[in-house]
C-alpha cells in the first residue's frame, strides 16, 4: 500500500515593500534601544563572584582559543556544570580582547540583542501580529530582571543558552512549516548546541509541545481524551530531543553531585524545598510585575511561614485553573503559563544547588511565557473593546519605558564587586555571601580595615558563620596581624572543620608567624585528603622554603604553575626562592611574569629590583623600585632598595632621600637606620650618619652583625668629628659576647675600638684572636687583620680612607 505524502502548504505570498520596510525599522529599533540601554557595561569590571573561576583565574580560558583548551572544555565538568560551548566563548573573548572586562561585557550585550530580535521574529512569524510581538520582545530585552544575565560576565551561559534556545525554536517552526527529516534533524542539531551552553535548556522539548498548542495550533485542547490521542504523534517526533535532555540531566546531576554542591536533605528537607519552590514561583511573578529590591543573591530562609506557602499555592492553583478553563478559547494563556512553570522546574529548588532561594537570572527564558500571556491578553482586550484601545496601548508603552528606566538604574549596582555587594546587603540584610564577597573585594583594594568592620558587623548577627570567620582571618592577614588571623581561622575550623580554604589559610598564617613546621603538617594532611590545587601547592612551597628545603619548595611552585600558569603568587614565590639558591636570572623572569599577571603587584616589582641590583644592573633596578613605589608610596623596602641603587649610581642626594623615607616609615627597624647612616657617611654628612648609626645600635642591642659594623665605623672613620672610641668599644664588646668571641669580624672591630681609645695592648691581643679566627674560618680578610695588628703593636690606630 502506497502512503501518500502530505501535501505541502502553499508558500505565503511575499509581503509588500512597505511591510518589509516596517519590519526593518522594528528590528533596527529593538536592536539600537537594547544596545544603548546596556551601553554602561563597557565601563564595568570583572566581579569576584564567579567571574574568577569562569574567566580571570581560569588557566584554560586565559590561554585563549587552542585545541587543547577546546578538548578541556568538552571533557571537564567545570564549575560543577558541563557547558563546553560557553567556556569556548570565554576563550574566544580572551583571544580577541585579552582580559578587557568591557569587551567581555559587550559580547554579552550583543548576544542578548540577537536573542531579542529572535523573540520578535519567532512570534511575528508564527502569529503575524506585529505590536504584541514587539512588546513581548521589548519586555524580554528591557526588563530589569534581565540585568543579572546580561551585566554579569559569568552568566554568559544564560545569554548563550537563551540564544540557542530561540534558534532551536526557529528551526522547529521551519520544520513544522515544511515537514521533513532534514529539517527535523537540523532542529535536533541546534538543540544539541543549546545543550552545550547551559543545563537549564533540558526542558526545551516540553516547550516545543507547548508551541504545538499555540501559536502553531497543531494540537487543539478541547477534549482531554482526544487531546491525548492527538498529542502522541507530536511527542513521538520529539523523542530525539527528549533523549538529549535525559543525557544532559544525567551529566548535570553527576557534575553537581561530584562537586558536592547539591544540598542534602539534612540541610533542606523535601518539605522545605517544596515550600520554597512554590513561594519562588509567586515571588518571580511579583518581581516581574514590580521589579524592586533585586539582588544577586537571595538567601534561602530554610522554611517559609505557612501563610506564605498557602498563599503561593492558592495563586498558582487559581491561575492554573483559569488557564485550563480557557485553554481552547485562549490557548496563548495555556502555553504562556505552562511555559513559565515548566522552564523553571530545573532551577526552582526541588534539587537544591547552593544556598540561594531563587535568582533573577533563572527568569531569562521563563518570563517570556508570562509576557505572552499579558501582552496577548491586552491585545485581545483591545480587539474586543475598541474604546479601550488607546489606554491599553498607553499602558504597554508606559510599562516598556518604565522597564528602560528601572533597568538603567539597576545596571549601576553591577559596576563592580563593591557596588554589587553593598547593594545586595542593603536588600537582603546581613547575609554570608554578599558580606564575605564585599570583604574580599575590600581586601583586594588594600582596604582591610573596612573589611574587618564589615565582617565584625555581620558576625554580631551570625556569630557561628564559619565562612565569615575565615574571611575575617584573611582581612587580618592583609593587615599583617597574623595572630588575630590565626584566631579567626581557628574559630572557623571549630565551626566547620571541613572547609578546605580555612586549612590552607591557617597554614599560611603559621608561616607568617614563623611556624613553618606546623604549617607543613597542615598542608601534608590536606594533600592526603584531596588532590592539591595551585593555592595549596604555593603555600606548601612557602613552608618548605622556610624550613630550608628549597629544592622541594621550587618543585612545589613549579607544580602549582603547571596547574595554573597565571598565578602571580606562585611566580613571585618561585622567584624569591630561586634568588636564595643563586638562580638570579630565572628569578627575574618569574618576578617579571608576576608583575605582568597582576598589575599593581608592587612586591613583585621590588623583588625584581633587588634581583637586578644583585647583578649590579642598578639603573634597571631603580626603574623597578620606582614602579613599586608608584603603586605603593609607603613601601619601605622599595624606598630602601631605590636608595641603595641610586647610591651605587652616584646620586647620593636622592639616595639619602629614599633611605630617609624608609627610616621614617619604619622608625623601629634598625636596618633602615643603618642603611641611611651608611649613605650619609658616604655623602660626608657626619651628623646624620652618627645619629642613625646610634639609633640602629639602640634598636638592635642583640644584632651582632649590625653592632660590630657600627662599632667599626665609630672606631675607624677618617673624620675625628665622627669617631667615638668608648662607644665603639661598648658596641663591639656586646657583639663579641653575642658571638662567644669566635667570630673574626666582631673581634676585629673590638681591636680597632681599643686602638682608638689608646688601649693598644688590648687592641693587639684582640687582633691576634681575630687573626686566629679568620684563619680558622678561611676568611680572605686575614691578611688585612695581620696588617692592622702590626699597627697596634706600633701604638697606632687604624683609619679607613675615603
Amino acid at each position: 500500500m502506497r502512503v501518500r505524502k502530505p501535501k505541502r502548504p502553499e508558500p505565503a505570498p511575499a509581503p509588500p515593500p512597505a511591510a518589509d520596510h516596517s519590519l526593518r525599522l522594528v528590528y533596527l529599533g529593538l536592536a539600537l534601544i537594547t544596545l544603548l540601554l546596556y551601553l554602561p557595561v563597557r565601563e564595568h569590571e570583572f566581579l569576584n563572584y564567579d567571574d574568577d573561576p569562569y574567566v580571570t583565574e581560569n588557566p584554560q580560558v586565559r590561554q585563549g582559543l587552542t585545541w587543547a583548551n577546546i578538548v578541556w572544555a568538552f571533557t571537564d565538568m567545570h564549575f560543577y556544570m558541563w557547558h563546553p560551548l560557553t567556556s569556548i566563548s570565554h576563550m574566544l573573548d580572551v583571544e580577541l580582547f585579552g582580559l578587557n572586562p568591557g569587551a567581555h561585557h559587550v559580547m554579552n550585550v550583543l548576544l542578548h540583542t540577537l536573542s531579542t530580535l529572535l523573540v520578535f521574529a519567532l512570534l511575528f512569524r508564527t502569529t503575524k501580529t506585529l505590536w504584541p510581538s514587539i512588546f513581548v520582545a521589548a519586555l524580554f530585552a528591557w526588563h530589569p530582571l534581565r540585568v543579572e544575565s546580561v551585566a554579569w560576565i559569568a552568566e554568559r551561559k544564560d545569554v548563550m543558552s537563551g540564544l540557542f534556545w530561540l534558534l532551536t525554536l526557529h528551526a522547529y517552526v521551519r520544520y513544522v512549516e515544511q515537514p521533513g527529516p532534514r529539517r527535523l534533524w537540523t532542529a535536533v542539531g541546534v538543540y544539541g548546541l543549546a545543550i552545550l551552553t547551559k543545563p537549564m535548556v533540558v526542558t526545551l522539548p516540553c516547550a516545543l509541545l507547548l508551541l504545538d498548542v499555540w501559536p502553531l495550533r497543531r494540537l487543539k485542547l478541547d477534549n482531554l481524551r482526544n487531546d491525548l490521542k492527538a498529542a502522541w504523534p507530536l511527542v513521538r517526533e520529539k523523542v530525539p530531543f527528549f533523549a538529549l535532555s535525559v543525557l544532559l540531566a544525567a551529566l548535570t546531576f553527576y557534575a553537581q553531585k561530584s562537586g558536592d554542591v547539591v544540598q542534602t536533605f539534612d540541610r533542606f528537607s523535601f518539605a522545605a524545598r517544596l515550600s520554597n519552590a512554590l513561594v519562588s514561583y509567586a515571588r518571580y511573578l511579583g518581581k516581574a510585575i514590580w521589579p524592586a529590591d533585586l539582588a544577586v543573591f537571595y538567601p534561602h530562609p530554610g522554611t517559609w511561614p505557612l501563610w506564605q506557602t498557602l498563599g503561593a499555592v492558592m495563586l498558582l492553583v487559581a491561575v492554573t485553573w483559569l488557564v485550563w478553563r480557557y485553554r481552547s478559547a485562549r490557548p496563548y494563556l495555556f502555553t504562556g503559563w505552562f511555559w513559565y512553570l515548566g522552564t523553571l522546574v530545573p532551577v526552582i529548588g526541588l534539587v537544591q544547588v547552593g544556598g540561594q532561594s531563587m535568582a533573577d537570572r533563572y527568569t531569562y527564558v521563563p518570563l517570556i511565557g508570562i509576557a505572552v500571556m499579558v501582552v496577548w491578553g491586552l491585545a485581545e482586550l483591545r480587539q474586543r473593546m475598541p474604546r479601550w484601545s488607546a489606554p491599553v496601548l498607553g499602558v504597554a508603552v508606559i510599562a516598556s519605558l518604565a522597564c528602560l528606566v528601572a533597568t538603567r538604574l539597576q545596571l549601576r549596582h553591577w559596576k563592580n564587586s563593591e557596588t554589587l555587594f553593598r547593594h545586595t546587603l542593603s536588600v537582603t540584610g546581613q547575609d554570608t555571601v554578599p558580606r564575605v564577597n564585599l570583604a574580599e573585594t575590600l581586601v583586594r583594594q588594600n582596604r582591610p580595615d573596612e573589611a574587618v568592620e564589615v565582617l565584625r558587623a555581620g558576625l554580631k548577627a551570625e556569630p557561628d558563620d564559619a565562612n565569615s570567620w575565615n574571611a575575617l582571618g584573611m582581612a587580618f592577614a592583609a593587615k599583617g596581624e597574623y595572630e588575630e588571623a590565626l584566631k579567626a581561622y581557628q574559630e572557623a575550623m571549630r565551626l566547620d572543620s571541613g572547609l578546605h580554604d580555612v586549612k590552607n589559610n591557617l597554614g599560611n598564617a603559621l608561616i607568617k608567624l614563623g611556624r613553618p613546621a606546623e604549617a607543613l603538617r597542615i598542608f601534608e594532611e590536606l594533600a592526603a585528603q584531596e588532590k592539591p590545587d595551585a593555592d595549596l601547592l604555593n603555600n606548601w612551597g612557602l613552608a618548605l622554603s622556610d624550613v630550608g628545603r628549597r629544592d622541594e619548595a621550587i618543585a612545589k611552585y613549579r607544580e602549582a604553575l603547571k596547574l595554573n600558569p597565571f598565578s602571580p603568587l606562585a611566580h613571585q614565590n618561585l622567584g624569591l626562592t630561586l634568588m636564595e639558591v643563586g638562580q638570579i636570572e630565572q628569578a627575574i623572569e618569574h618576578h617579571r611574569e608576576a608583575a605582568r599577571l597582576k598589575p599593581g603587584f608592587f612586591q613583585a616589582h621590588a623583588a625584581m629590583g633587588f634581583a637586578l641590583a644583585t647583578l649590579k644592573r642598578h639603573a634597571e633596578a631603580a626603574e623597578q623600585y620606582r614602579e613599586a613605589l608608584r603603586f605603593n608610596p609607603q613601601f619601605t623596602e622599595a624606598h630602601a632598595g631605590l636608595g641603595l641603587s641610586l647610591g651605587a649610581m652616584g646620586d647620593l642626594k636622592s639616595a639619602l632621600h629614599h633611605l630617609g623615607e624608609a627610616a621614617k616609615l619604619e622608625p623601629t627597624n634598625p636596618q633602615k637606620h643603618f642603611l641611611l647612616a651608611s649613605a650619609a657617611n658616604r655623602a660626608g654628612d657626619v651628623t646624620t650618619s652618627t645619629k642613625h648609626y646610634r639609633e640602629a645600635a639602640r634598636l638592635a642591642p642583640n644584632d651582632a652583625n649590625l653592632l660590630w659594623q657600627v662599632a667599626w665605623l665609630l672606631a675607624t672613620h677618617p673624620s675625628p668629628e665622627f669617631r667615638n672610641g668608648e662607644e665603639a668599644v661598648k658596641l663591639a664588646t656586646r657583639a663579641c659576647e653575642l658571638t662567644q668571641q669566635r667570630d673574626a669580624l666582631p673581634l676585629d672591630s673590638l681591636a680597632a675600638a681599643y686602638a682608638e681609645t689608646g688601649r693598644f695592648g688590648e687592641a693587639a691581643a684582640t687582633a691576634t684572636k681575630a687573626l686566629e679566627a679568620a684563619r680558622q674560618q678561611q676568611l680572605p680578610m686575614a691578611a688585612a687583620i695581620e696588617q692592622r695588628l702590626r699597627l697596634y703593636q706600633e701604638g697606632k690606630p687604624w683609619r679607613e680612607t675615603r
